[in-house]
C-alpha cells in the first residue's frame, strides 16, 4: 500500500458484550536502514482520533480520493467490462 502512497491505516477493534477495545495504527516507517510497517495501539478512542486528525493534516492529497479512484477502475475493468457481480470482489 505504501507504494500508493498509503503510509498509514487505522482499524478500530470492539466486540459486542465489550463494546470498544481500542485502535490498531499501523504507519510506515522510513527513518532507518529497513523501511517497514510499525505498529501503535490506542487505548481510547479520542487518542486514535487527535493522531488520524494530525495524519490528515498533513497530507498533501485527498487519500479517500485516491483509494476511491482505485476503486472505480477496479469496478470498470472487472465488473463493468466483465459483468462480474460486485459481491465477489
Amino acid at each position: 500500500m505504501h507504494s500508493v502512497g498509503i503510509k498509514d491505516i487505522m482499524q478500530t477493534f470492539s466486540h459486542p458484550d465489550v463494546g470498544f477495545i481500542g485502535v490498531l495504527h499501523l504507519f510506515y516507517y522510513t527513518d532507518s536502514e529497513k523501511p517497514s510497517w510499525k505498529s501503535k495501539w490506542y487505548l481510547t478512542a479520542e487518542e486514535s482520533l487527535v493522531e488520524a486528525k494530525k495524519i490528515l493534516d498533513n497530507k498533501i492529497y485527498n487519500e479517500n480520493k485516491l483509494v476511491e479512484t482505485a476503486m472505480n477502475f477496479i469496478k470498470f475493468k472487472y465488473v463493468d467490462q466483465f459483468n462480474i457481480p460486485t459481491n465477489l470482489i
